[in-house]
């Protein structure tokens, strides 16, 4: 008989696996929400410290409406040691500890904040921002804000541009093929130009430019031509043999102030892409172990600042910052590791309208005043280095600029152009950029209101003034039977901190001895002063006892030993060449001269260069090479013929690594002039 009875129901195993499967998805979702929940807790977090290192900014800026004068803005601004005035803040997410430090920077305050907290985990995360405060004189407004058609007449370190407001609108017709980098120009008409991040209804304007265009009294645009944005452009290199923590979104370029830093890259096809939080270590250019994006920064005329670069997750102490020039042989172009360029001309005044004796203070000391960039101005020019940065990583403790180049950061096999190392960064300023080396480089507006006057070099670098300002005073005894007063002018004087900072105070004569007296600036920033006092007589008719005297933490005035020099046949000669730099293309990249204990220097603008030889017996001739390499690899360096010519001809080679080889000359000067050219051009 057939069982037709059915079964309903579950066994207690079937049960228990249920609830098993059900417990492992019901745990798997709660880990899931309760890390939302802390990501969520960790960014609300993040969103309060910043909120409240922002408002700490702010409440400060305003407290620089209540001081008179600028005693009263130093006492409000008490520079402090590290970070200082910790306050604790009970926020929805966590407490939050806000300490703030505050460093003299030349003329303003360097403002930090720095909030810190535990996330959920009891780890510690912490937000820093900067900003930078100047006093303002109540007054100023009244002394010096005198608006006519082409704007102020003094514009403070901000220039002439704004921070952009608004966005393009419907209708409004952008200019995307003037800068090339996805940034456009919008000119509504108005007298004002305004950089946008794109040509679409809805986009930002970031930067406007304040009265570019001159208007009539119609408020009609005349047909003066408009200024233009500043632009100060270079690369971002990251060696990635060193930095593997970071992706090019995560390198952010910032300027002090008013401007606007666009990053970019070109694809294989050449056309621009724009650095964001997507883009991909492989995505950006490579030379070697180095890997690169671009950048430019928008600015208006007027300003001076910083420019820098700024990680996504905060600089930490592995993180530096390499810039420089490991080619040069000038003490004052080695390579720094710095976070930031200081970008800043240096003025003085004078003491009368005869403008023949410099404003100086109770010491004595010349009165420097900022000044900023001219209208228009677009940094590097041509034939000039790009304005670079090389991120690396080093241990916390290596802050010394040297080890960017003992540590192969700036000197790897990639770098090497005409099999010199550091080439593909010969030229790069260091970490501060002097706007004095041409004089076409600085706000002449600012200059004509104050009377202010410039030299071509700047003594330091003003945003690290020093503590101190001391003096070497010095003679040089030229000993000469037949003598003619010229050669005393033909003698130069220099430090290894650069040409111009040694002046001739008088000479006087003794028999058959001219004595040139001198003086040379020299500066300590709290730990003394170490460096050279060099001189450069006319060594075809004198031998010196020495070329060049070394010093070490001078921290005082001094009176240095004598040079002294003889036109006889005893003692030492030096040959030296020097010449003229015709920068038809570009600029020279390096010069060296092949003895190891010689030296070559130039001039601030790269228009002219000295090499003075290895010391070696008067009564000996000397043989050796001057090599010229052109900064950039599609220029070439031609060499002039020497003069006087020599007995024994000379070996020239041009191109983009240049030389010539002298052989047995006396000692003395020898004149050979260079010229920069394009490689299509050739050499006459």
């Amino acid at each position: 008989m057939k069982n037709n009875n059915k079964r309903f129901g579950f066994s207690l195993i079937e049960v228990l696996v249920a609830l098993a499967i059900l417990s492992v998805g019901l745990l798997g979702v709660a880990v899931f929400q309760g890390e939302m929940v802390g990501a969520s807790a960790s960014n609300k977090a993040r969103a309060e410290a910043l909120a409240l290192a922002q408002a700490r900014l702010e409440e400060m800026r305003n407290y620089t409406d209540e001081v008179k004068n600028i005693s009263e803005f130093d006492s409000l601004f008490t520079v402090t040691t590290g970070f200082t005035n910790a306050t604790s803040h009970q926020g929805i997410n966590a407490v939050f500890s806000r300490q703030e430090s505050i460093v003299q920077d030349n003329e303003t305050k360097q403002i930090t904040v720095k909030v810190s907290w535990q996330n959920g985990s009891g780890e510690p995360e912490e937000v820093v921002i900067e900003s930078e405060l100047g006093f303002k004189s109540p007054s100023l407004v009244g002394e010096l804000d005198d608006f006519d058609a082409n704007g102020p007449m003094v514009r403070s370190a901000t220039g002439r541009a704004e921070l952009g407001e608004g966005e393009v609108e419907a209708g409004d017709v952008v200019d995307m093929n003037i800068n090339g980098d996805l940034t456009g120009i919008l000119d509504r008409g108005d007298g004002d130009l305004r950089l946008t991040n794109g040509d679409t209804a809805g986009d930002d304007v970031v930067l406007t430019l304040k009265d570019a265009c001159e208007l009539d009294t119609n408020g009609d645009r005349t047909d003066l031509p408009c200024t233009g944005f500043v632009e100060i452009s270079g690369r971002v290199y990251i060696d990635t043999a060193t930095q593997t923590r970071v992706t090019p979104g995560d390198i952010y370029v910032k300027a002090s102030d008013a401007a606007y830093c666009q990053r970019y890259y070109y694809t294989a096809l050449g056309a621009p892409a724009q650095v964001d939080s997507s883009t991909a270590i492989a995505h950006i250019t490579t030379t070697g172990s180095y890997k690169y994006f671009e950048y430019t920064c928008y600015l208006g005329g007027g300003w001076h600042g910083n420019i820098g670069l700024v990680l996504a997750g905060g600089i930490t102490r592995n993180d530096k910052v390499c810039m420089g020039d490991p080619t040069s042989v000038n003490p004052w172009e080695d390579t720094k590791i710095a976070a930031r360029r200081v970008y800043r001309g240096m003025a003085h005044d004078y003491t009368d309208d005869t403008k023949t004796t410099k404003l100086t203070d109770a010491n004595g000391d010349i009165i420097y005043y900022s000044i900023g960039v001219a209208d228009a101005l677009v940094l590097p020019a041509e034939g000039q280095a790009g304005h670079d940065f090389v991120l690396a990583s080093m241990n916390p403790g290596d802050n010394d600029g040297e080890l960017c180049s003992s540590r192969g950061i700036m000197v790897r096999a990639d770098s090497y152009i005409g099999g010199v190392a550091g080439a593909l960064f010969a030229g790069v300023p260091t970490d501060f950029y002097c706007l004095n080396v041409d004089s076409s480089y600085v706000d002449q507006l600012k200059l004509d209101t104050f009377g202010y006057g410039i030299e071509d070099y700047c003594p330091f670098d003003p945003s690290d003034p020093p503590s101190e300002r001391h003096e070497i005073r010095g003679t040089v005894n030229l000993t000469s039977v037949s003598f003619w007063e010229e050669n005393v002018y033909r003698t130069r004087v220099n430090t290894s901190d650069g040409l111009g900072n040694c002046r001739r105070e008088d000479w006087t004569k003794s028999g058959d001895t001219y004595s040139l007296h001198y003086v040379c600036d020299i500066y300590d920033w709290g730990n003394g002063w170490t460096g050279f006092v060099q001189i450069s007589p006319d060594t075809s008719i004198f031998s010196c006892t020495t070329l060049k005297q070394s010093f070490t933490d001078v921290t005082g005035d001094q009176t240095i030993t004598d040079f002294d020099c003889f036109n006889d046949d005893t003692g030492k000669g030096t040959v030296t060449i020097y010449g003229d730099i015709d920068k038809l293309a570009g600029a020279v990249g390096a010069i060296t001269i092949s003895d190891a204990t010689g030296s070559c220097l130039t001039n601030s603008d790269g228009t002219s260069y000295s090499c003075t030889s290895a010391e070696f017996d008067a009564v000996n001739q000397w043989s050796g090479k001057v090599m010229y390499t052109a900064q950039k690899s599609n220029h070439d360096i031609c060499v002039g013929a020497p003069i006087p010519t020599p007995t024994t001809p000379e070996n020239i080679i041009n191109g983009k690594t240049a030389s010539i080889e002298l052989t047995n000359v006396d000692r003395g000067f020898v004149q050979v002039d260079i010229s920069v050219v394009a490689r299509n051009d050739g050499c006459l």
